[in-house]
């Protein structure tokens, strides 16, 4: 499902289902494309992906350009050009817009070499004629993929595993088996494992690191 809001609502507000601050513009299609061959399958989803955006989007484009009456929380009828100011997806959907391989950012900018073999070759971007909007800047940290597994679980814990352990602290998580041993991580794992990864650091490292 792709969902639409507006921006001055507050994001605790906006995440709430019962608020309604979202509206259900489409589906996206979730076929399995086995018309395709298997080197070509994966290029085929990232074109239906962008048609199907591009549909989803049109009356954005024309909005925009034309101008939309809308009513105001004081009851008058204002004239406005709304933008796609923002795109909330998580780290492959990021990559599924930018059409960018998942093991690189979508949003750093690359040598030309770059292009040939980490690009998807989509030469009609949804995004593309929508007016003002840098897709790039319009994409949101991702936290789950990109800072409590990216930044945290894939760089900081694997370069630290030999870390002490520290003692038993009421609120702290205790992981008894150590956390190499941990073949799917959540969410809230990540956190508790974020609260005492700094106690661990403190005198396990030399002093001219800090």
């Amino acid at each position: 499902p792709v969902y639409m809001s507006i921006g001055n609502i507050a994001k605790v507000k906006r995440c709430q289902a019962s608020a309604h601050a979202t509206v259900l513009i489409g589906y996206l299609p979730a076929g399995k494309l086995d018309c395709f061959t298997p080197d070509a399958r994966s290029l085929a989803g990232y074109q239906l992906f962008h048609h199907c955006m591009s549909l989803l989007l049109h009356p954005l484009i024309t909005a925009r350009n034309d101008g939309v009456d809308m009513v105001c929380a004081d009851s008058c009828i204002l004239r406005v050009y709304p933008i796609l100011a923002t795109y909330i997806a998580y780290f492959p959907e990021q990559s599924l817009v930018s059409c960018c391989k998942e093991n690189h950012c979508p949003k750093c900018l690359h040598p030309p070499e770059f292009e040939e073999n980490w690009l998807c070759t989509v030469y009609k971007l949804f995004w593309s004629d929508i007016p003002h909007t840098d897709i790039f800047l319009a994409f949101t940290p991702d936290l789950l993929h990109q800072i409590h597994k990216g930044v945290f679980k894939d760089y900081l814990v694997k370069w630290c595993l030999e870390i002490i352990a520290i003692p038993d602290y009421p609120g702290l998580q205790h992981f008894k088996k150590g956390i190499s041993t941990v073949k799917q991580w959540t969410g809230s794992e990540h956190k508790e494992m974020q609260q005492v990864f700094v106690g661990l650091l403190t005198s396990a490292v030399p002093r001219c690191v800090y």
